[in-house]
């Protein structure tokens, strides 16, 4: 029968806000590994069932939103799990809440030929991957600090290169990059670049919650940059120069006034 049933997204948006706010304040009560499996699989229940019930227009994709919301609801969970500065608890559970919830959204009600109108969508989910990322490196740098598992640190940061070349490849092809033997050169130049920018990031005395943000951040410009070179018009550099000129201060900015340094 639920076949049958079809979500406008607006709908979706407003009961998967309200189911994010329940979690959190469940969330905020767990003291058992066990009852954390539990919570993270009823989200993924619910979401699931949101999913199936919303009705997805072309070119959108319930498996595509699907995979970016689990991306990104194991790295917030990850993030609520070990920060200690309470402000940043609660700006997280109202990104935890409010992110998803604007996915759906964005999400057109209704079949369209312009594809420009999914732009903004698409982009959301991007965006929800890489908040995703930040906290599944946050959450990997957490483990290897208090040494939770008798494990090497470099079985932890191989699984996160490893996560996050397999989300780079995803979303270079969302994009229309061809897969050929150069797409896969440079999925595997990622991957090498970024086990010596978390080798080097070990280096730094820096905790784990900035250490994930910088990381992610390192990561999303070379995945876009990779992603223009591997267009047919390349890199055009007098694009990128404010881009990255832009970027650059912000590094600066977060590092000198926001990191708080061991």
């Amino acid at each position: 029968m639920l076949k049958f049933i079809s979500f406008h997204p607006k709908l979706a948006a407003a009961l998967d806000a309200f189911f994010s706010l329940v979690l959190v304040w469940w969330l905020a009560s767990l003291n058992a590994w066990w009852v954390l499996i539990v919570w993270f699989l009823f989200r993924l229940l619910l979401s699931a069932l949101l999913f199936y019930l919303v009705y997805y227009p072309a070119p959108s994709s319930r498996w595509r939103h699907f995979l970016s919301s689990l991306v990104f609801d194991f790295g917030l969970l990850l993030f609520l799990i070990f920060v200690e500065w309470s402000v940043s608890w609660y700006l997280l559970a109202a990104i935890f809440i409010t992110a998803p919830a604007f996915g759906f959204w964005l999400l057109p009600a209704e079949q369209t030929g312009l594809t420009f109108k999914f732009k903004p969508y698409r982009r959301w989910l991007l965006l929800m991957n890489a908040l995703g990322l930040a906290g599944i490196w946050s959450g990997l740098g957490a483990v290897i600090s208090f040494q939770i598992f008798n494990l090497s640190p470099w079985f932890w940061l191989i699984g996160g290169a490893v996560i996050t070349t397999a989300i780079s490849g995803w979303w270079w092809w969302e994009y229309k990059v061809e897969y050929n033997n150069k797409f896969k050169l440079w999925l595997a130049v990622l991957f090498l670049l970024m086990l010596e920018l978390v080798w080097v990031m070990m280096l730094w005395p820096l905790g784990y919650l900035a250490g994930g943000l910088i990381l992610t951040w390192f990561w999303y410009n070379l995945w876009l940059l990779i992603r223009f070179h591997l267009s047919k018009e390349d890199i055009i550099w007098k694009k990128q120069t404010w881009f990255l000129a832009v970027n650059s201060v912000l590094l600066v900015v977060f590092l000198a006034l926001v990191v708080k340094w061991k």
